[in-house]
């Protein structure tokens, strides 16, 4: 439900600079102290009311010894995964880890010990290519394709490689940088192709929360094709949390389970006790938040979208799903650290560089709308004016 007070408490100027905030505090370190930041994926914007006062209730404790789970932290979990996403899971079906990046890397090396080959979509998330090597299996790339500005996957060049003998598909739903919730005809194909050539599927699912208006997040663990798949989540993307380091690894298959859950417990993948507790409280009190920062969000992208577009050189993708814009900026004749070096020193706007996503992508930018709506109008007005100058 949307809270006015919420969205008018996301809307006002909110100071993070002292913080030990990398978004912000480390801004001199790529050369513009001055620069707005649109780069790491994490939000400008205090948390859950409740969270706040249960870390603050927990701290002033003071004693911070070994922890236990609760059963409410998964039960925390399957409410909101049956509330906001239409999906059933059992507290047997949870694992919990520190951090999604960590868990595919887990899930590779329990699933995989020997090897294999893994297919990733690109342009993706950079630790995608990283965790696959990382985990001694051979990475294959099967990239996205864009028609008419929309980026889809490509489903020919994907049952080929499966065909040949991939072992894995790691995808990335909603996908990360392009903005795509992939619709359930998407999905049903892409869960069909896995379970024909006997693929498993590690889906990141970070960003399931982040539905935009008129955009509906499908779990892949929906998919009766895919139900030895495993589902990674976290609260730390959906409520800004991500200092506090704490996912879910989701698993119907028990004997997928098995193999993970002896991974983690051999390189002792403990959560920590206030990613816990803060995931916890989010999960209970943060229908409301969540609501209202959406609403947020989907205004934040469409004036942006349109000042990008108004410039007439720069193309970004419509967001769907996730609070990031992937821009191409072909059109500017700059690739690479010239490309970033234009908008960081000359715009005074501090992007992710497209290569972070894929090789093929240093003509493009990812840039983070999850700020203030004064940033944000900030941001297109330099944006707007370096470019007219070049």
């Amino acid at each position: 439900m949307f809270d006015r007070a919420l969205y008018d408490r996301f809307d006002k100027p909110f100071d993070r600079l002292g913080t030990e905030s990398l978004k912000w505090d480390a801004r001199k370190d790529f050369g513009n102290a001055d620069a707005i930041p649109m780069w790491v994926a994490d939000m400008d914007f205090a948390t859950v009311p409740e969270v706040i006062e249960g870390l603050t209730r927990r701290a002033a404790h003071g004693a911070f010894g070994y922890n236990i789970s609760n059963p409410r932290d998964r039960q925390a979990l399957i409410n909101w995964m049956a509330r906001r996403h239409a999906l059933g899971i059992t507290t047997d079906d949870i694992m919990f880890c520190p951090g999604v990046v960590d868990a595919i890397y887990h899930c590779l090396k329990a699933l995989f010990p020997s090897g294999g080959k893994v297919i990733v979509q690109s342009p993706v998330y950079g630790p995608f290519y990283s965790m696959v090597e990382k985990a001694g299996m051979e990475l294959i790339e099967n990239p996205l394709k864009r028609v008419e500005n929309v980026w889809r996957m490509d489903f020919e060049g994907l049952e080929a490689i499966l065909k040949a003998g991939a072992d894995a598909l790691l995808m990335c739903s909603p996908h990360n940088p392009v903005g795509r919730i992939w619709t359930e005809d998407e999905l049903k194909t892409v869960t069909g192709l896995c379970a024909r050539y006997n693929a498993r599927i590690i889906c990141d699912e970070i960003h399931a929360d982040f539905e935009m208006p008129g955009f509906k997040h499908r779990c892949i663990l929906s998919f009766p094709e895919a139900q030895n798949a495993v589902q990674l989540v976290s609260a730390t993307k959906t409520f800004n949390l991500a200092a506090l380091r704490h996912s879910a690894i989701i698993c119907k298959d028990a004997d997928v389970r098995k193999k993970i859950s002896a991974r983690l417990g051999e390189v002792m993948a403990d959560v920590n006790l206030y990613g816990m507790l803060a995931t916890r409280l989010a999960y209970e009190n943060g229908d409301n938040w969540l609501d209202t920062l959406l609403v947020y969000l989907s205004e934040n992208r469409d004036v942006f979208e349109k000042a990008l577009r108004e410039t007439g050189r720069l193309l970004p993708a419509h967001v769907e799903g996730t609070y990031l814009m992937w821009v191409d900026c072909g059109q500017l004749g700059l690739k690479g650290d010239e490309l970033n070096s234009f908008f960081i020193k000359t715009a005074g706007v501090i992007p992710n560089s497209g290569s972070f996503f894929g090789k093929s992508s240093d003509s493009f930018i990812r840039l983070n709308i999850a700020t203030q709506r004064s940033n944000i109008l900030a941001a297109a007005d330099r944006i707007t004016s370096a470019i007219k100058a070049l």
